[in-house]
C-alpha cells in the first residue's frame, strides 16, 4: 500500500469526527476568587488567605468542568487540638457530563472553600460526574495527620439550582487516589442543594466528617474498647493524640453575595456514630482490626462559623462591579 493511499484512508476514516467537532458549538466560561476568612468552632480556630479557580468547557451537549484551590492559614486550634500553627492545603477535582452549562455552579461542589465562583448571568444545566483529590499539610506533631483524600463526585444543575454530592476518603483504589494510611481525616460525605437568586447564592447540606488517631501497629490489638465484647481485635493507639477521635454530623448552611460570604455547622460530634459508620465498613470488607472509638463516651455539640470577604470575577460577570 503507498503512502498516498494509507493517507488518504487515514482522511477518510477521521474527517466525519473532525467535520463534527466543527459542527458543534464550543463554549468555555471560567473564574476566579480570592478570599481572606476566619473561622471559629468547636474543633477549628483560623485565619485563612486562599484563591479558588474554576472552569466549564461545552463541546455541543457535552460538558467538562473543573476546580482548583489553594490556601494558607494560621490556626490556634486544629481538629479539636488547641496549638499554634501555620498550615496550607489544596483540592483538584474534574467532572464530565452533559449539558449546556454557564453559571458556574459546578464551583459548589468543592469540599475546602467556603466561597463559590458562580455567574449569575449564566443558564443551562449540567448532570455528570467526577473525581478529585485533596490534602491538608499540617506542622509539628499534627504532621502525620496529613494524610491525601480521594473525592467521588456527582452533579446535578440547572439555571438557579444545583445537587451536589461529595464522598471523601483515603482509600487508594481505582479512581480514587487517597493516601490509604486510615488516619486523621480519612472520610467524609455531604450532600448540598444550592439557589441562586440575583446576585446572592444559597446552599443548604447535610455531611459527615470522620477523624481518626494513629494506630499504634507494633502493639498486639487488644483493645477493649469498641471490640463487642472482645469479639473484635481491635487496636491500640500511638502518642500524641491517642485520643483523637471525631464523627461529625450537621447541617450546613452558606450563603454568599458579591463581596462576602458566610457559612454555619451545626450538629454533634458523636463517637457511636464514628464506631458505626467505620465498623459497617470496615467489617464488611474485612479490613480488620477495628479502631479504639469510645463507644462509651456521649456525643458532643459540634459546631463551625466562617465569615470571608471576597473578590470574584468570571469571564462573563465581575462581581466587583455589582
Amino acid at each position: 500500500m503507498t503512502d498516498c493511499l494509507r493517507r488518504g484512508i487515514i482522511f477518510l476514516f477521521l474527517f466525519p469526527f473532525w467535520q463534527l467537532s466543527f459542527a458543534q458549538e464550543t463554549r468555555a466560561n471560567g473564574g476566579l476568587s480570592l478570599k481572606a476568612e476566619f473561622v471559629f468552632g468547636s474543633q477549628n480556630q483560623q485565619f485563612k488567605v486562599g484563591a479558588y479557580a474554576f472552569g466549564a468547557v461545552n463541546i455541543g451537549n457535552f460538558g467538562v468542568e473543573s476546580g482548583a484551590d489553594a490556601s494558607l492559614y494560621l490556626f490556634v486550634k486544629r481538629n479539636g487540638v488547641r496549638m499554634t500553627g501555620i498550615g496550607y492545603a489544596h483540592e483538584f477535582f474534574g467532572m464530565v457530563g452533559w449539558g449546556k452549562n454557564t453559571n458556574l455552579l459546578g464551583s459548589t461542589i468543592a469540599l475546602l472553600p467556603t466561597e463559590s465562583v458562580y455567574n449569575p448571568k449564566g443558564e443551562g444545566g449540567f448532570g455528570g460526574f467526577g473525581f478529585g483529590v485533596n490534602k491538608d499539610f499540617l506542622p509539628g506533631n499534627l504532621r502525620k495527620f496529613n494524610s491525601r483524600r480521594g473525592n467521588f463526585l456527582l452533579r446535578y444543575s440547572n439555571s438557579n439550582y444545583a445537587f451536589n454530592l461529595n464522598f471523601s476518603n483515603d482509600m487508594n483504589a481505582g479512581p480514587l487516589k487517597g493516601q490509604g494510611t486510615d488516619l486523621g481525616a480519612t472520610g467524609s460525605l455531604i450532600i448540598t442543594a444550592v439557589e441562586i437568586r440575583r446576585y446572592e447564592l444559597r446552599r443548604l447540606g447535610v455531611g459527615l466528617d470522620v477523624f481518626t488517631p494513629e494506630a499504634d501497629y507494633l502493639q498486639v490489638p487488644r483493645n477493649s474498647k469498641n471490640s463487642d465484647d472482645g469479639w473484635r481485635n481491635v487496636w491500640f493507639n500511638s502518642n500524641p493524640f491517642e485520643d483523637l477521635f471525631h464523627a461529625n454530623l450537621y447541617v450546613d448552611v452558606r450563603f454568599q453575595n458579591n463581596t462576602y460570604a458566610w457559612a454555619g455547622k451545626v450538629g454533634v460530634d458523636s463517637p457511636k456514630i464514628g464506631a458505626y459508620v467505620q465498623n459497617s465498613i470496615h467489617d464488611s470488607f474485612g479490613l480488620y482490626p477495628r479502631f479504639s472509638w469510645p463507644v462509651q463516651q456521649k456525643a458532643r455539640l459540634f459546631y463551625e462559623f466562617t465569615a470571608n470577604l471576597n473578590a470574584t470575577i468570571t469571564n462573563d460577570f465581575n462581581h466587583l462591579q455589582e
